[in-house]
């Protein structure tokens, strides 16, 4: 291979002076330690300009974190439609892809046009979801067919030990939503309220609100009615956000669509075993969270009866498992 004297660009790309004859082995040396991660060959197309061998250094390409450099050089030119599980754009610490799951909604189409409508909003596209634990806050977001990425406040707080490290990391989800047009889902965003402030920086409200205002990123909240008077005590981060009640399932939605809420289990439930699944969930977790339990519960009961495929579980067939019910669930008060 020939290489030249290094352009402008090559040379903050490779991080030699301007004046310094490029090698192969130098070059391939810098491209090592420059390049970590990457994408596929169709993916991702590298300007001869910067390296010469395509087909060598293609190979070299294999790590991520340096492939924001050449986007920023306009080096390189991603394929969107060869995009795939495998070949992502490096994503940040505290933020991970929703799955999609619908296989067990029922009952909240109502839900799900509202929350597009708010989402596809000029102004004010922020929603705030309000509902008990287990109603299915989280549950209808992975429903949504939007493009929507969960921060996980844990690993946004882990390893900020020093300050500016939170904010560091915050801002870095932030940048990547603007600019990938990520939707953000804050599961207990009340948690927020504090957060950044016991290293002795901003508090994480502080640095979202000048985002959501100017419509830079849009954001999906969750929260209890009982955890919302927490944000009631920051209005100005709260007006950013249209309000939506989540109801509880009723037992009677939970019986009538139990076909689509038990596809995903290979258990055969009579419909008398059903019911008294439902009316178990309502005397341990309470109304709110019926829905909630009635799938744990059937979870569990596929789990005891995984050999009994072929045979139709019934109420008294369910007595089976009642010291599993009693180890796990306190009968004598309601799990919150």
């Amino acid at each position: 291979m020939n290489f030249k004297n290094v352009s402008l660009k090559e040379f903050i790309l490779t991080g030699l002076a301007s004046n310094y004859l490029v090698t192969e082995e130098s070059l391939e040396k810098i491209t090592k330690k420059i390049i970590d991660y990457s994408y596929d060959k169709e993916s991702i197309k590298i300007d001869l300009d910067y390296l010469n061998d395509y087909e060598k250094y293609i190979d070299i390409v294999k790590k991520r974190h340096a492939i924001n450099i050449f986007l920023k050089l306009n080096a390189i030119k991603i394929n969107k439609k060869y995009l795939n599980n495998e070949t992502k754009l490096v994503v940040p610490e505290g933020l991970y892809k929703i799955k999609s799951n619908n296989s067990s909604l029922i009952d909240r189409k109502k839900e799900l046009t509202i929350i597009n409508v708010l989402l596809n909003k000029k102004g004010r596209s922020n929603v705030l979801l309000v509902g008990e634990p287990g109603v299915g806050k989280t549950h209808l977001v992975s429903n949504l067919d939007n493009n929507i990425m969960f921060v996980d406040l844990s690993g946004l707080i882990s390893g900020t030990a020093y300050r500016g490290s939170f904010e560091s990391k915050l801002k870095e989800i932030i940048k990547f939503s603007v600019n990938n047009k990520v939707i953000l889902f804050i599961d207990e965003i009340h948690s927020l309220f504090n957060l950044g402030l016991s290293e002795g920086g901003i508090s994480a409200l502080n640095i979202l609100k000048p985002y959501l205002s100017s419509g830079q990123i849009t954001v999906i909240g969750a929260t209890t009615p009982k955890e919302l008077k927490i944000l009631y005590s920051d209005m100005a981060f709260l007006r950013r956000f249209t309000l939506l009640n989540i109801r509880p399932i009723s037992k009677k939605e939970i019986i009538s669509n139990s076909d689509v809420l038990l596809k995903e289990f290979s258990i055969n439930l009579t419909n008398g075993a059903i019911c008294k699944l439902v009316n178990k969930s309502i005397e341990l977790f309470g109304d709110d969270r019926a829905l909630d339990g009635f799938l744990d519960m059937v979870d569990t009961a596929n789990s005891y009866f995984k050999n009994h495929k072929n045979i139709e579980i019934n109420e008294l067939k369910l007595d089976e498992i009642d010291f599993i019910w009693r180890e796990i669930y306190d009968p004598d008060k309601k799990i919150s």
